[in-house]
């Protein structure tokens, strides 16, 4: 089974889960896109180029907190605690078991002296120990690095669920709080254990997703609406990310970074934020404007809708390949492809986002057998957790759930 559809008959246009599915599905794609670019704009050295730099820097201003906010929508309070600890240790143990199992390709591409020829890190045994050892107790460093979005939503889902208890009010101030901590860390460097210099962007974003739901309802009933929503949001989007330089709150590494030829751009793995201030515009604009997106297509989108909402669906199998494709593709496209294209024009990008999702989509349908083994093995090892015995652990009162779907189809 390459995809995983939903079961039943077709849903109504008015469904909000559903243009849920169809906002997820439309911003992978984008990260996909984004992800392919960056090789003209991330550790791009000679062949750096400002077109792909502002391609890539548009989505980094607003999709990673989009993903938390579309996570926060579907949000539902109806499990209890364990059931949320459990499936944010399935997200944890998924990233772990992945990375893990590329360290031991690496190992292999190692001991046969072929990692330098494939563009991979040598990992000797005793490093591949190490590495997951480290990142099963401190989660700063993963070997597939574009899984770090896993762990940080596990988090904040749990966190989502416990600061919840006390209300929205103080969830939000929870929010803000775990902001300054991450902060804090970036100015007397701290790792980032546990992903803390990103973890209160994730989880204010999370619970503005979950506080506007009923917004989103809205859209949904009212095509006119999330029309007039998503062309003001996306002017307001486009107009905004640019502002921010990122050199209002720099902590001496927030205002331009050597791997972006000395440019700034949002970086969630890195907690790199800039301008607050702006970055909250755009963040603000950007999750309007992928509600507003996301509603009309639902309305309005026919089979479009229908196929855009099934990659939603699949999101998570399709990020962990993408993630793939960045260790063992990409690094072969920066040596040997990249220095020899000019990154410009309109033309030159649409076949990047082209190629970018024909690479990626099939690989994802190809290897869905492989990545519900991932998914079974890692829901194994957190339903073993889970099942230690504590006071109070199902208590009714503590119903909640970080979402209406389990973690193996969709973010």
């Amino acid at each position: 089974m390459a995809w995983t559809a939903e079961g039943g008959a077709r849903r109504s246009p008015h469904d909000v889960g559903r243009a849920l599915s169809i906002g997820r599905g439309a911003a992978i794609l984008l990260v996909i896109f984004g992800h392919e670019a960056s090789l003209w704009a991330i550790d791009a050295h000679g062949w750096f180029t400002y077109d792909a730099f502002l391609v890539w820097k548009l989505g980094a201003a607003f999709l990673m907190p989009l993903f938390f906010a579309l996570s926060g929508m579907s949000w539902r309070a109806e499990k209890n605690l364990r059931a949320t600890v459990r499936e944010a240790l399935t997200l944890i143990f998924m990233a772990w078991l992945a990375s893990v199992a590329v360290d031991i390709v690496r190992v292999g591409l190692t001991l046969t002296n072929t990692a330098d020829l494939l563009q991979q890190p040598q990992v000797a045994p005793l490093k591949l120990v190490k590495n997951a050892v480290r990142m099963l107790l401190f989660g700063d460093y993963y070997s597939v690095g574009a899984l770090w979005f896993l762990p940080a939503l596990g988090l904040t889902r749990l966190l989502g669920a416990l600061a919840m208890r006390f209300g929205a009010v103080a969830a939000m101030i929870f929010s803000v709080a775990l902001i300054g901590a991450g902060l804090a860390a970036q100015m007397f460097g701290i790792n980032n254990y546990q992903q803390i210099h990103l973890l209160g962007v994730a989880l204010t974003s999370f619970m503005i997703g979950h506080v506007t739901r009923g917004l989103l309802a809205v859209l949904v009933r009212h095509r006119w609406l999330s029309a007039l929503v998503f062309v003001l949001t996306g002017v307001l989007t486009l107009w905004s990310y640019p502002l921010n330089q990122g050199c209002t709150f720099d902590f001496n590494r927030l205002c331009g970074f050597p791997f972006l030829n000395g440019q700034f751009g949002v970086i969630m793995i890195h907690g790199a934020f800039g301008n607050l201030a702006l970055f909250t515009l755009t963040t603000l604009a950007g999750i309007a404007w992928g509600a507003g997106f996301s509603a009309l297509v639902a309305r309005v989108g026919g089979v479009f809708a229908d196929r855009l909402a099934l990659v939603g669906r699949n999101t998570l199998n399709i990020l962990i390949v993408n993630a793939l494709v960045l260790e063992f593709i990409s690094p072969l496209a920066m040596v040997y492809v990249a220095p020899h294209l000019v990154a410009k024009g309109f033309w030159f990008f649409t076949a990047v986002l082209l190629t970018s999702w024909a690479v990626t989509l099939p690989l994802t349908a190809l290897l869905a057998p492989v990545l519900h083994k991932l998914r079974a093995a890692a829901r194994a090892i957190a339903v073993r957790i889970v099942s230690i015995r504590l006071p109070g652990w199902s208590r009714k009162r503590d119903r909640v759930s970080p979402s209406a779907h389990e973690p193996g189809s969709a973010i």
